[in-house]
């Protein structure tokens, strides 16, 4: 739904305003806020069910009406609820530089549905919110406005409602132990300091005591696990069920290891994401195998007794555990045993389990005599400073001036992003202390490559398909923009009209788009003359890549490294 742009101080001067309803008939925001209400009050009872049947019995003496931005609302003796007149648009103005960390958000006291929808645009599909709405009114009125079944029955969606808000709280993450605590609190400008304090004081005592609960259990578990005295042949898979386009690892590890002694724990379902869930799967298990997660990520959270594998699809190794002796790697690229090696790992704990094929081709995609393309796989967005980034006039310049660089040569990156950065940051007499060095990466250094390849192609004339998401919102690429890609079937039908794919990473390392069939070309070390004439005669050849002659990941590599560990 599109709804006008709005500066904040417009938005309250039409919330005092009492301008004209939409012309739309009455009946039918009513009828659309009865629907929501069902499908929300349906998809409420099977999570927090105590919580639905009060709001069941809530009576709402308002009318429900279309805003001036499209959004449904409700009015009070003529006036608009909570004073606004566009409440979508103001919801996305109040939290236009949300940044949610961690999997769970506490959003306090949101008091309209447009600012709950607003939230859920701008966290990841992975991530969840509890919202503290202590008036049963106002929460009752918000599942009115807008449809949340999606996101309640996801578990992506939970409400501390009413007076006893703390206790709602508390029976929430008893409820779902799997649903990690909540590390950052959701605010707007419209709550003031004095009383985000009061919540959150209540809230915070409320995840204190939970934290102590969940370390209690997790301890009892690991003791049970350290004293069994034979194994059960039962493996936990860890393997989101989000595509994400730059590391397939998850759905390949699903695939290859689907199994009936096989247990899949989604660490994309919130209520399945936290060190809880983990120990809870792993109760009775041989070992848990999972893609570039080592034992040292999640420490104190699983036995020894269990063993820990990990397939390692990227270049970066952790030490080994000392105590957790049955613990292995899968190493997807051979070139990193010597680093495996130095990191500590014995040779006897280590297997190489390559990328296996993880995309069927659409037999009906590639017709002849049509143009093959050269695919970019990768989610890309602006490369906007974040607040916390504009904070250090130091880091905002460091940030432009990287930017600048990358979209005008990309391959000035060269292949240690780390490196990189490190250099800039010299440049400029920026120092490590305070640097979000994530953010630097994630948010501008690889999105700044893709983008910077992604335009000499384009300006090269190449048939160019730029495969995921935020292609679109780019003039110069929106033309060659094939949309997000939401599956592995989807997935394969984009690919199948592509003759090549550029490797996504500047490190020449093993990467998933290795496993797609297609003939791959690595910018890596390249001048972009020689980038163009590469990928030209790639997209161009007729017979598909070969294939590595290495092992590739299989059920018989993981059972080999359980079956030497002993018991």
């Amino acid at each position: 739904m599109r709804s006008p742009s709005f500066t904040i101080a417009e938005i309250f001067a039409a919330g005092c305003d009492d301008v004209a309803v939409e012309d739309t008939p009455r009946n039918e925001a009513q009828t659309v806020a009865d629907a929501n209400f069902a499908a929300n009050a349906a998809a409420l009872a099977a999570s927090q069910a105590e919580l639905a049947r009060r709001i069941e019995r809530l009576e709402i003496p308002l009318e429900f009406v279309f805003a001036r931005d499209g959004f449904l609302t409700a009015r009070d003796d003529g006036g608009w609820w909570t004073g606004c007149s566009v409440p979508l648009a103001a919801g996305r103005e109040l939290l236009k530089t949300l940044e949610l960390s961690g999997v769970v958000g506490c959003y306090v006291n949101p008091t309209h549905a447009g600012q709950l929808r607003a939230c859920f645009e701008r966290i990841a599909p992975h991530q969840a919110v509890i919202a503290i709405v202590p008036d049963l009114l106002t929460l009752g009125v918000m599942l009115r406005c807008d449809n949340f079944s999606h996101e309640l029955r996801a578990g992506r969606l939970f409400f501390a409602g009413g007076w006893d808000w703390v206790g709602e709280l508390e029976r929430i993450f008893q409820d779902y132990p799997g649903l990690p605590l909540p590390q950052q609190f959701i605010r707007t400008a419209l709550l003031e300091d004095d009383q985000l304090q009061r919540f959150a004081a209540d809230a915070q005592a409320v995840v204190a005591v939970q934290t102590q609960r969940r370390s209690r259990r997790i301890a009892l578990l690991r003791l049970r696990a350290g004293r069994r005295d034979k194994p059960s042949g039962r493996w936990v898979v860890v393997a989101g069920s989000q595509l994400r386009l730059g590391d397939l690892a998850a759905p390949a590890l699903a695939a290859v290891l689907a199994s009936t002694n096989v247990t899949h724990l989604d660490p994309d379902d919130p209520r399945q994401a936290s060190p809880l869930a983990v120990a809870e799967a792993a109760v009775g298990a041989d070992a848990i195998v999972v893609a570039d997660v080592f034992r040292a990520d999640m420490p104190d959270v699983l036995s020894g007794r269990t063993a820990w594998i990990t397939w390692v699809t990227r270049d970066r190794l952790m030490p080994p555990d000392t105590q957790a002796t049955r613990d292995g790697l899968i190493l997807a690229d051979p070139r990193w045993t010597a680093a495996a090696e130095q990191a500590g790992w014995n040779k006897n704990r280590m297997q190489i389990g390559g990328w296996p094929s993880v995309a069927q081709h659409n037999p009906r995609g590639r017709q002849s005599g049509k143009v093959k393309l050269l695919g970019l796989l990768a989610d890309t967005f602006a490369l906007e400073i974040p607040a916390r980034i504009k904070q250090f006039s130091s880091h905002g310049l460091l940030w432009e001036m990287i930017a600048e660089e990358l979209l005008a040569n990309p391959l000035a990156l060269g292949t240690d992003p780390h490196e990189y950065l490190q250099r800039r940051m010299a440049k400029l007499d920026v120092r490590e202390e305070g640097l979000d060095r994530l953010a630097f990466l994630d948010r501008l250094i690889y999105p700044g490559y893709h983008q910077g390849l992604a335009e000499l192609a384009r300006r090269a004339g190449l048939p160019l398909a730029l495969l995921g998401r935020g292609w679109d919102q780019m003039p110069q690429f929106a033309p060659h923009a094939a949309g997000p890609i939401r599956s592995m079937a989807a997935l394969a039908i984009a690919v199948a009209d592509c003759g090549a794919l550029i490797h996504p990473s500047p490190q020449p390392t093993s990467h998933c788009v290795e496993a797609l069939g297609i003939a791959v070309v690595q910018p890596a070390g390249m001048t972009g003359d020689r980038f163009v004439q590469s990928a030209r005669r790639a997209s161009a050849q007729a017979r598909p890549p070969q294939r590595p002659q290495h092992p590739v990941l299989s059920k018989s590599i993981v059972q080999n490294l359980i079956d030497q560990a002993g018991w």
